[in-house]
């Protein structure tokens, strides 16, 4: 006897919650999974799920309009006899194993589970369970509320046999009449089952962690199963956190990145991705054989930050013919975007890699904003937050001098290159010895996590042609910006990123 975990689904307004719940699920359970779909169901998102080897079996359309939630009571003639099972709503994520709940079902046949601790008794459920009385009449109606646990319907178990067979066609035959009669419609199932529980041999679990209300539970260890109803996924209690990471590890590495940027019709998901994803800027990072590993083990870091974690990257590679073996562990990511990156004229590595970030960014960067992230980079927070770059053509940490890298023996400072690249009003009136002052202090700003007007950088690039003038990025954008009185924001990066 396989375990198995059963959903339900029908339309596509949960269709994002039940991949991210089913994603969350095979980080614990590797045995079978069961999708019951009424209805349509888009061909990309049959494929997503066959990827997490779920089977899929089309229900039966009922003609007739009737709630969703009565196909719930259903579910068990679509099921093998003999077979053990967990039902999950949609909105659920698991956070650990299943195998204790599992072995609870096997040994009780039918099980439900209590809801934030809440009673018959009490107030909201009582007053639900009021409303079925014209339908279980008055007797049936004092057991209901003296029955104790209330339970929610998003987390139960069965094992088929006749015994659960005789108790789901009463709870079917139960949800119509309560359906017909409109009784607790936005929690239909779930009340038809409460009203039947005192008379059928059915076991309650007490520990709230199989099914954890993120709003009102106050499970004390950690929870096991969170649930997320009434469209409470990307709320801000306790483990809402957990249900956003579990979508962009899902979505960051899915080869259906752009459709489950689709909010199918959720409408506070719909807020949720407005208010992280930022549309108007692109981070860009680079990397050659030498540092591929480093940045790597920075950009999972970087995957693992709420704020950094929600965009779109473009990341240029040198020395590698095409994405090969070597590069397949970014591979695995699709926010990203590769460009092979190279420069004929380029004297050092440093020089060629450099120059990317103003030669190259222009033709492949489409955002109004773009932001570099060096690939040594690590982040020192959990949530970056993001500086007020909006308004500004450069958004940058500030430094304290120049110095001058690229070794050799220049026979010009950069700095008086830069004068004289520049041709007019020169900012600096000393010629620089580049071998004795190879650092110069002066006001200015660096560019290890750096924003940028990408209109600015493409005008940059016009001026600079083929290379630039000194091998330098953020010298030349620095001193570019102070020539041309751009409005520059100087914003401490160093409290958020630590760079080597």
């Amino acid at each position: 006897m396989e375990n198995t975990v059963v959903y339900f689904n029908r339309g596509t307004k949960c269709i994002i919650r039940l991949l991210v719940s089913i994603h969350s699920l095979r980080k614990h359970h590797t045995g079978n999974i069961t999708l019951l779909q009424e209805g349509f169901i888009p061909a990309w998102v049959a494929s997503c799920i066959s990827s997490f080897n779920v089977h899929l079996i089309q229900m039966a359309d009922i003609k007739d309009n009737v709630s969703s939630l009565f196909r719930k009571t259903t579910i068990l003639k679509y099921l093998p006899e003999n077979s053990c099972n967990l039902y999950l709503d949609s909105d659920t994520i698991v956070l650990d194993s299943l195998d204790e709940l599992f072995d609870m079902v096997r040994q009780k046949q039918l099980v439900f589970t209590n809801f934030a601790e809440w009673k018959t008794g009490g107030r909201k459920i009582g007053g639900r369970i009021d409303e079925w009385k014209p339908i279980i009449g008055e007797s049936e109606h004092e057991k209901a509320k003296a029955f104790g646990p209330a339970v929610n319907t998003g987390v139960f178990g069965f094992v088929v046999n006749k015994h659960t067979r005789r108790f789901f066609a009463d709870w079917e035959d139960t949800c119509l009449r309560g359906a017909k009669a409109g009784c607790t419609p936005k929690v239909l199932d779930e009340l038809a089952a409460q009203v039947l529980l005192h008379k059928w041999d059915i076991f309650v679990t007490q520990d709230t962690r199989w099914n954890h209300s993120v709003k009102y539970g106050n499970t004390k260890e950690k929870a096991i199963i969170v649930h997320f109803h009434g469209m409470k996924h990307v709320a801000d209690w306790r483990y809402c956190a957990n249900w956003k990471t579990e979508y962009w590890e899902l979505r960051n590495k899915s080869n259906f990145y752009k459709q489950l940027g689709d909010n199918c019709g959720d409408r506070r998901f719909k807020q949720y991705l407005n208010s992280v994803v930022r549309s108007d800027l692109t981070i860009v990072t680079a990397f050659d054989a030498v540092y591929h590993d480093r940045v790597f083990s920075n950009f999972e870091l970087w995957m693992n930050t709420i704020g950094l974690r929600e965009q779109k990257y473009l990341i240029f590679y040198n020395g590698f013919r095409s994405l090969s073996t070597q590069t397949r562990p970014f591979r695995q990511y699709k926010n990203v975007e590769f460009v092979p990156w190279s420069m004929n004229n380029a004297t050092t590595k440093r020089e060629e890699m450099l120059s990317c970030f103003v030669l190259a960014v222009p033709t492949h960067i489409r955002s109004k904003f773009w932001m570099k992230l060096d690939g040594d980079c690590k982040p020192k927070v959990s949530e970056f937050e993001f500086p007020d770059y909006a308004k500004f053509t450069i958004t940058a940490h500030p430094w304290g001098y120049t110095k001058m890298k690229d070794g050799g023996e220049p026979t010009k400072h950069w700095l008086n290159t830069l004068d004289d690249w520049w041709g007019k009003d020169p900012l600096f009136d000393i010629q620089y010895d580049p071998i004795k002052n190879r650092r110069v202090g002066h006001a200015r700003f660096c560019s290890f996590c750096y924003f940028e007007k990408t209109e600015f950088t493409k005008k940059l690039a016009e001026k600079c042609g083929d290379r630039l003038p000194v091998p330098t990025q953020d010298t030349l954008t620095w001193y570019v910006s102070t020539q041309q009185k751009e409005p520059v924001n100087l914003v401490n990066m160093k409290s958020q990123i630590r760079s080597a």
